[in-house]
């Protein structure tokens, strides 16, 4: 036992020898040196500062683009015209006012035939400020892909290759040019919404402020808040995926002869109508503007709004009217007629509201739960909401049980009536005009009972 205890330490002492070495050697390890491929230097034809450019065209087999200098020495897309979006058109003025090769093919050519630069090869020719002109003739790929035949035509005896890349910019389809964005909005900035299904009103929106989205028809009705911030982030930007390559059918083949909906979208600045037909085999709908011929393809989810059905978009209540924005409210319920003015004060940079009932300052009076009862009986009027939407009967303003008439801040005012169907409901009026609902007689309830509430502490504290 005891030469055993002794060999203890001398074994762990070359254990931690072992293990030292086995580091040393893993740690200097000389590493590999990865040495980095040289690329090879681009070699420029043609090097121009956009402002020096008064017009460029590119001439291909069966279009032809044509660029102009506008008035603040930027190049522009005059033909064919159409709207291009920025980024296309910055990149394609990019490439071919900077011209490069990535090798040279040939410095001395015979023939041109071998590289596709005789027989109508594609052109582009650039008018610099001062009336110097400057042009280069393109060909085909070079058999292993890796460039573009191309020559300057005022030395066509130097034969260059062009990366592909550049060259697809330079010489992009018409249809690739197309802005995808059709509508770009702003919270601020949208105003307004329209669909229309098969040449008929589904709704119209119109947006006065963030919080303030109301239908004007076929129902006068505030757009529920929840769907709000969806909905403008759903029109902050509209895409299309792609425009239809190729000759364009006839539209009735895309459903566009007579579109299924149109779409028009409204901001401060301008107006987009939106036409859209039928689904292609990958779910993609058809559609164009209503002032252009192309025709692009878009994402059902970019413009879900058309196939929401219009009794989801608007708001239970038929009048949720925030009271800071009311100065006067006059109510007539069951022959009886109460004003309420709502007067608001700032005292020393704080905003404080005073409640007047028929003249009396109720704004201190309570329930039991410390509820102002002012507010309650607010609450209760503003919360009437609908049983079922009616756009069929076309009713005669009757009878009248409730009135209530709404002055606001701004200066407008508006009325809302609710007159006798039968002995269970109401048809509901905007102004005197059908709005379009049928309210439970149930609803007016809840106000009665403010009501009451409410004059009996005004009579308990002798207000009255």
């Amino acid at each position: 036992m005891r030469i055993f205890r002794n060999l203890i330490i001398p074994i762990i002492i070359l254990l931690i020898l072992g293990v030292f070495v086995f580091l040393l050697l893993t740690y200097s390890k000389p590493k590999e040196v990865v040495t980095p491929v040289e690329q090879p230097k681009a070699i420029y034809v043609l090097s121009a500062k956009e402002e020096n450019i008064k017009s460029a065209s590119i001439l291909s087999d069966n279009y032809d683009l044509e660029f102009k200098q506008n008035d603040i020495g930027l190049l522009q897309l005059v033909k064919p015209n159409f709207e291009i979006s920025y980024d296309m058109l910055s990149s394609i003025v990019y490439e071919f006012s900077n011209i490069t090769a990535t090798k040279i093919v040939m410095d001395n050519a015979i023939s041109l035939n071998q590289f596709g630069l005789e027989n109508h090869p594609k052109i582009l020719k650039i008018i610099m400020k001062d009336n110097t002109t400057k042009e280069f003739l393109f060909g085909k790929p070079a058999l292993d892909r890796s460039g573009i035949y191309f020559i300057d035509a005022n030395n066509k005896k130097t034969v260059y290759l062009m990366d592909p890349s550049k060259y697809a910019i330079i010489f992009s389809e018409p249809v690739a040019l197309n802005n995808l964005t059709l509508f770009t909005s702003t919270q601020d900035s949208l105003s307004g919404i329209k669909l229309e299904k098969y040449g008929k009103l589904e709704f119209e929106i119109k947006i006065s402020s963030k919080s303030d989205w109301r239908m004007s028809a076929p129902y006068k009705a505030a757009i529920r808040n929840i769907l709000v911030d969806d909905l403008y982030k759903l029109f902050e930007t509209v895409n299309a995926e792609s425009y239809v390559d190729g000759k364009l059918k006839p539209l009735s083949e895309y459903g566009l002869a007579t579109p299924k909906y149109t779409l028009t979208l409204i901001n401060k600045t301008n107006k987009k109508v939106i036409e859209i037909g039928a689904k292609n085999p990958n779910g993609l709908y058809y559609g164009k503007m209503n002032d252009s011929k192309e025709v692009f393809l878009i994402k059902p989810e970019n413009i879900s709004l058309i196939e929401m059905p219009t009794t989801d978009l608007i708001m239970k209540f038929i009048n949720l009217q925030d009271i800071t924005n009311v100065k006067k409210l006059k109510l007539e319920i069951d022959g009886k007629t109460d004003t309420i003015d709502i007067q608001n004060t700032d005292i020393n940079g704080s905003s404080d509201e005073k409640y007047l009932f028929d003249g009396v300052d109720v704004t201190g009076l309570r329930d039991e739960s410390a509820t102002p009862l002012l507010k309650n009986l607010y609450e209760s009027i503003i919360s009437v909401s609908w049983y079922e939407l009616d756009l069929v009967s076309k009713p005669k303003l009757g009878k009248v049980d409730l009135t209530m008439s709404f002055e606001l801040n701004d200066g407008t005012s508006y009325k809302i009536q609710l007159s006798k169907k039968n002995e269970v409901y109401y048809y509901a009026y905007i102004d005197g005009e059908y709005a379009g609902y049928v309210v439970n007689k149930d609803q007016l309830e809840p106000i009665r009972l403010a009501r009451a509430a409410l004059i009996k502490e005004a009579k308990r504290k002798l207000l009255f």
